[in-house]
């Protein structure tokens, strides 16, 4: 329903409301005079008749009486009159159906159903009464009139309504025009934008309202014109800017490329337009986290400073250092992300290089550091060889004996035969395994069994520790878990603990004792050693674990020991402690269950 519509629904409802209440006003004052005028009249014309007959009544004038009631009736507003003396009917006259009905006088005019109204009037004399008149009045003459005033109410009453409706019309078409104007004006802007500008005459509320909205149009105009003009300078800078910057709409389908990327990638913006970033552009190994961070981005999050991995069209990789924001609308929705981001695949590529330098450097360094623990061997090495070099010599010398006697026991021979491949085995072992420690740990890290580490370490300087006097106590846990790494590297850490232990306790008279436990729990696999040496100084602990650090006298150690030791448990996520105990030091190696 429009404004003009409702303007003339409104006022001539007013109208009809107080037309309404004035007829009904009329009409009841109209009512109520006419009563008024018929219970006069019939109270003066009962009383007058009562008077003129009272003398025939009291003679009992029959003839009197029918002729005053013949020259009564013969007016017409009287329907009928008849006199009684208490239950005798002394003359009567005028209507015969209305003489028939009982008689029941009426006290108003609303009481009147029948046409008549009925009076009830005594004949009185000197406080007697004598008699009484009774008569009926027609009310056809007022309820004509009354009907007649309520036509004539209704006609005026309807056409001042048509008035009132045409007026009202004229009234609203007339304060509509503006407004019309303002519903086409606000139409043309939805279509084309504002602007516009609609025509203004008058000088009332509406015409200020048209002149605010042609003012309103022609901000909103310059204000449309800047933001065009700053987006439009935003795109060049987002095009021209010499970093990669890409957007994605809602649906993460690629709306802009710039041309960075176009020079990085070698992809044209029309190639890469309207493709999904995550599943037609990134690589395989970062669709995952990728895809959440942009999904997260979508639902207001920003994150800043994570790597995405393109490839160009020649398919060279790109590693692009990216920070996302989310675009929103003039309504604040969320309709897309916009990335900024720095090409980092020379740095990586640094980074690489560094790492592998690092990593080569480290590698020496562990190398020199077990060439030097391999020298400090010697010896034992040498004893564990004397030994089985011993027994061959002996056997074979028994057997030339046995042979220049020519005590020829084929199963003499044969046992001592037997006897110098063993100790050839044992002197075979012994030199593979210097060898396979002394060289270089290139293979990739497998799982290895903690307690075989313990063991075949103890195989390289258990002699030694014995010709040291030194009494070395095993507890192993044989269901411990396999850990991930490098198993000479592993036997280098062990040996490198068993070395120094060995040294702080040559140093000092008293128990010579180490013990190695291995045992599994809720935070990995722990190898723990405990010497019986003199410990470790305060104010060495914090430093233990530096490269060239050592508590050791000068030409009794290179100081990488424990640091090598440190390099190779980190690298496969453990960690390696040092603390004093009672009579000696304790190191603690825990590698989590995670690394398994």
């Amino acid at each position: 329903m429009n404004f003009r519509t409702k303007t003339v629904i409104g006022i001539a409802l007013i109208e009809s409301i107080l037309l309404v209440i004035l007829v009904f006003s009329a009409l009841n004052f109209l009512h109520d005079s006419n009563e008024e005028q018929l219970l006069q009249r019939a109270t003066v014309t009962s009383r007058l008749f009562g008077n003129a007959v009272k003398d025939a009544v009291l003679s009992t004038d029959l003839a009197t009486l029918e002729s005053f009631v013949a020259e009564i009736i013969s007016n017409p507003d009287i329907v009928y009159t008849r006199i009684r003396n208490n239950e005798v009917i002394l003359a009567q006259g005028g209507n015969l159906l209305a003489l028939n009905q009982p008689h029941v006088p009426d006290i108003s005019l609303s009481d009147v159903t029948d046409g008549i109204y009925d009076i009830h009037t005594e004949i009185v004399v000197e406080g007697i009464v004598y008699g009484h008149i009774e008569m009926g009045l027609s009310t056809s003459a007022i309820e004509n009139m009354l009907a007649e005033a309520r036509q004539w109410i209704g006609g005026i009453a309807s056409l001042e309504i048509i008035l009132v409706g045409l007026f009202s019309f004229a009234l609203g078409t007339y304060l509509t025009r503006q407004l019309a104007y303002l519903k086409e004006a606000s139409n043309i802007i939805t279509l084309s934008g504002p602007g516009h500008q609609i025509p203004i005459s008058g000088n009332d509320e509406v015409t200020a309202v048209a002149h605010a909205f042609n003012k309103m149009s022609s901000k909103l105009n310059r204000v449309m014109g800047e933001h065009a003009s700053i987006a439009n300078e935003l795109t060049q800078l987002i095009d021209t800017a010499n970093a990669p910057i890409f957007g994605i709409d809602a649906q993460g389908n690629i709306n802009e490329w710039n041309q960075q990327l176009e020079k990085t990638t070698s992809f044209k913006k029309t190639e890469i337009i309207g493709l999904h970033l995550v599943a037609d552009v990134i690589t395989s190994s970062h669709k995952a986290s990728i895809g959440l961070i942009l999904a997260n981005a979508l639902k207001g999050d920003e994150t800043a400073n994570y790597e995405l991995a393109l490839y160009t069209k020649a398919g060279d990789r790109i590693d692009i250092l990216l920070s996302s924001s989310t675009r929103r609308d003039a309504s604040d929705n969320i309709v897309g992300v916009v990335c900024v981001g720095q090409d980092i695949t020379e740095l990586n590529n640094i980074r690489h290089e560094r790492k592998c330098e690092r990593q080569i450097a480290a590698a020496q360094i562990i190398q020199a550091s077990k060439l030097a623990t391999l020298g400090e061997m010697a010896t034992s090495v040498a004893h564990e060889l004397n030994q089985p070099l011993n027994v061959i010599r002996m056997a074979s010398s028994n057997s030339r004996r046995r042979i220049d006697k020519g005590n020829l026991d084929p199963q003499y021979l044969i046992d001592k035969l037997n006897r110098i491949e063993e100790q050839t085995t044992r002197a075979a072992a012994i030199i593979d395994h210097m060898r396979m420690f002394g060289r270089e740990a290139k293979e990739s890290a497998v799982l290895v069994d903690p307690c075989k580490i313990v063991m075949k370490t103890l195989d390289l300087i258990g002699e030694q520790l014995r010709l040291s006097g030194i009494e070395v106590v095993t507890v192993l846990d044989k269901k411990c878990s396999p850990i991930l790494g490098h198993p000479i590297q592993m036997e280098q850490v062990v040996l490198n603990l068993l070395t120094n232990a060995r040294d702080a306790i040559t140093q000092r008279n008293g128990k010579s004792k180490i013990t190695i436990r291995v045992f599994e729990d809720e935070k990995g696999i722990n190898i723990i050693t405990e010497d019986t040496g003199e410990g470790i100084a305060e104010n060495a602990l914090s430093r233990i674990f530096e490269p060239f650090f050592t508590t050791k006298t000068i030409g009794k150690g290179t100081g990488l020991g424990l640091s090598v030791s440190y390099g190779i448990i980190t690298e496969i996520n453990g960690t390696i402690v040092a603390e004093n105990i009672e009579d000696g030091a304790r190191f603690i190696i825990n590698i989590p269950v995670n690394t398994h």
